[in-house]
């Protein structure tokens, strides 16, 4: 499914439609379309189609048109789709790039760095005290969470589901770092 919606991105070719292109960028996203042809897609779209303050040039609809550029740059730097929070899911990882408090879904804030190809610290604040689930950011590897309140704990597998409480937040690092 994933390979027929990347196809289907390729061949309709929909990045400059004044109607739906602030939810192709993001859609190329959430299906891992080439993250090399979404950034250069997005830079013409910067280059040739908006004025200053972000709206669309000659396009007559409304606020919409100013959310292309920051959803596709935060859902390929943390992206939450489904409740899963994937860091840097879509981002070249030749690219060093950092954020700090994007909002993610179930209300969680979430900060975080890549260098040299490498996610170095991660912080999670939670707002309303769910379950934070999220994609472990070093594939293969455990993982410690260390929580605000100096507990911690070792994690391991391809996902973690971390219980929190409202106004709490953790890091996780690398196990051994």
């Amino acid at each position: 499914l994933l390979q027929i919606s990347r196809n289907t991105i390729e061949e309709t070719d929909r990045w400059n439609d004044a109607n739906g292109m602030n939810s192709y960028y993001p859609a190329a996203v959430r299906v891992g379309y080439d993250p090399e042809v979404i950034l250069a897609k997005l830079r013409e779209h910067c280059q040739s189609r908006l004025h200053p303050n972000g709206f669309t040039i000659d396009n007559p609809h409304g606020i919409e048109t100013c959310s292309t550029v920051p959803n596709t740059i935060n859902e390929m730097l943390c992206l939450s789709q489904g409740g899963i929070i994937r860091l840097f899911f879509n981002w070249p990882r030749d690219r060093n790039a950092s954020f700090s408090t994007l909002r993610a879904h179930g209300a969680f804030l979430v900060s975080s760095s890549l260098e040299y190809g490498d996610i170095g610290h991660v912080r999670i604040v939670s707002e309303r005290g769910r379950t934070c689930r999220i994609m472990n950011p070093w594939p293969n590897e455990p993982a410690v969470l260390r929580r605000s309140d100096g507990a911690a704990e070792k994690l391991s597998g391809k996902f973690f589901e971390v219980p929190t409480r409202p106004g709490e937040s953790f890091a996780l690092e690398r196990s051994g770092q």
